[in-house]
């Protein structure tokens, strides 16, 4: 929990974010000074940068303050101020909590790229958007939108946002596992601000790499970088939230290596600066470890005190794991103290708030899945757009150079009648060679096409499952019909969408395959025609069953009536049969 919220600071502080009581009168000032000027682009500047004062304090004054901003870039048309500002409400959303609306914003923020081309607004998007990600635990998508920033980062030569975008990918690989890779970013991340003498960043790097040192159980490296950040700090009269983080990390090592006496001491430091500077990510968790000290130092009447004072306290979800610890705490140590009814007390109540923590879990993945799923369907239905407008261009491309050649060979015979007729032998020997291979080509593409189709197909077959997975241990049954109806528009949708793909693809390269099927037998149903067509790419009973739905032993009935429509006996081959039409 303390690197995490070690990595949120961090990446504050990277982004020019710091001591915002120090700049309490410039503050007021601004605000006198903006509330008089008339709107135009320097006006967005002051708002913007007046937003960025409370982003990490008062994160409501910020986005409302962006959104004065942004008012004013929409009434001059300002794109270029308009998606920035949307890119910097996503990451005041990202770090309320609001982790839809944050991607929101960014979306919009990325639409608006389209007007205007800016590789740092783009790449601050997709650095957002790894954060995002990283916050609801969708770590690959995390790393793709990181490695995005990264590339673009890197072809500006901006140091300062590659020591971000590492960072981020340092929590990113410890999440996965991956701690040497963790350390490897972390390590980076440090030479930047190392190079750029930026202190801050440099104190706040130096209690990065000893968290990771600390997950990886090197103790000593652990605690000298620790150390580092502490005496920085101190010396230069730093960051005092900062400051705090680090007693807090060495509290909880301190801790974990049984020295009670000196995780209470850092502890008590890290309070008392929490106490003066009231910082926001203090209140549950410092009484956590204060909890976590008094047991292991068998103070149980001080631990039920704090443990108490936890769950009395208002409960966001924010705060919500920390009160399914408290209550589980309470409940062992009750047990321990042979007090069964006050122990079976606590833990009803423990397994009350782990119930409602899964069920908020749950209930965000299902947002989450929604808007995913709407993504999805919008990029297919664009793909499918794209590829029917290239069709489209390709038929007339195909027309256009028919056309001419048939000018030439007009002109060609006029002129030497002999000749005209050998050269049209030949070209109509190549033209049928070209077309079979072109034909074989588009074969494979429609093949590949539809593979690559059905592993999707098998992704949101994979969705769809987890989703009546969740729909069993939804609790109303509003919830329920709502992730049911949701797993039904997706079955629905990628059975549609993939044979709309396959159609497209499958009349570009066999125009009159259906022509000729109809006129010779008109008997066959729509559904037995595109039995036929599948049939025809040589299609095995499973593979069209993955893009139709139908289950294998209706298809196997289908083609036995297709058989009979046809009068093909036993002995023929139908895939055979059909590759004639």
């Amino acid at each position: 929990m303390f690197r995490k919220i070690l990595c949120i600071l961090f990446i504050l502080l990277l982004t020019g974010i710091h001591l915002f009581g120090q700049k309490r009168h410039i503050i007021d000032s601004l605000k006198m000074t903006i509330s008089e000027a008339k709107p135009d682009t320097n006006k967005i500047k002051s708002l913007i940068y007046l937003a960025k004062q409370f982003t990490d304090v008062e994160q409501d004054s910020s986005i409302y303050f962006l959104n004065k901003a942004l008012d004013i870039a929409r009434e001059l048309n300002e794109s270029k101020f308009r998606a920035l500002i949307m890119t910097s409400l996503g990451s005041d959303y990202c770090f309320k909590g609001e982790y839809m609306k944050s991607l929101e914003y960014l979306d919009l923020a990325k639409n608006i790229m389209g007007e205007f081309q800016d590789k740092a607004i783009l790449a601050e998007i997709y650095s957002m958007k790894s954060i995002v990600f990283i916050s609801i635990n969708r770590f690959q998508m995390a790393l793709q939108f990181a490695n995005n920033a990264l590339k673009i980062y890197t072809e500006l030569g901006n140091n300062r946002k590659l020591s971000f975008v590492y960072a981020i990918l340092s929590d990113i690989y410890k999440e996965l596992g991956d701690m040497q890779k963790s350390i490897d970013f972390t390590k980076k991340a440090h030479t930047i601000v190392i190079h750029e003498n930026d202190s801050i960043a440099i104190a706040s790097s130096f209690n990065n790499l000893g968290a990771s040192y600390h997950d990886i159980g090197n103790t000593d490296s652990a605690y000298t970088f620790i150390r580092k950040s502490v005496y920085i700090n101190k010396k230069l009269n730093l960051d005092k939230r900062l400051l705090a983080i680090s007693y807090m990390n060495l509290a909880s090592f301190k801790l974990e290596d049984g020295e009670t006496d000196s995780a209470d001491f850092f502890m008590r430091n890290a309070d008392a600066i929490f106490q003066e500077t009231d910082y926001i990510y203090k209140n549950d968790m410092m009484q956590e470890l204060k909890a976590r000290i008094y047991r292991a130092r068998n103070e149980t009447e001080k631990t039920i005190e704090i443990y108490k004072s936890i769950i009395n306290s208002p409960g966001e979800l924010e705060n919500l794991e920390v009160k399914v610890n408290a209550y589980k705490a309470l409940s062992e140590i009750a047990h321990a103290k042979g007090n069964s009814n006050e122990a079976l007390n606590y833990y009803k109540k423990y397994k009350h708030f782990d119930d409602s923590l899964k069920k908020e879990s749950n209930t965000s993945l299902l947002h989450f899945m929604e808007m995913e799923m709407e993504y999805e369907k919008k990029q297919i239905h664009l793909e499918l757009e794209n590829k029917e407008v290239k069709i489209k261009s390709q038929q007339k491309n195909f027309f256009l150079t028919t056309l001419s050649g048939l000018i030439l060979l007009l002109l060609l015979t006029v002129y030497y009648v002999y000749r005209m007729q050998k050269a049209k032998s030949h070209s109509m020997k190549l033209e049928k060679q070209r077309v079979e291979e072109e034909l074989e080509h588009k074969n494979r593409e429609i093949a590949a096409s539809v593979m690559s189709l059905m592993k999707k197909n098998e992704i949101l077959k994979g969705i769809s499952k987890k989703m009546l997975e969740v729909e069993k241990s939804a609790v109303r049954d509003e919830t329920k019909k709502a992730i049911h109806t949701l797993s039904k528009e997706i079955q629905e949708s990628r059975d549609v969408e993939l044979w709309k793909e396959f159609d497209i693809r499958f009349k570009e390269v066999h125009i009159s395959f259906y022509s000729n099927l109809i006129k010779q037998f008109p008997d066959l149903s729509p559904n037995e025609q595109k039995i036929c067509a599948f049939l025809r790419m040589n299609m095995s009973t499973k593979d069209i069953s993955d893009i139709t739905g139908l289950e294998p032993q209706t298809i196997d009935n289908t083609r036995s009536k297709i058989r009979k429509k046809l009068n093909i006996d036993g002995k023929t081959n139908l895939v055979s049969y059909l590759s004639n039409f």
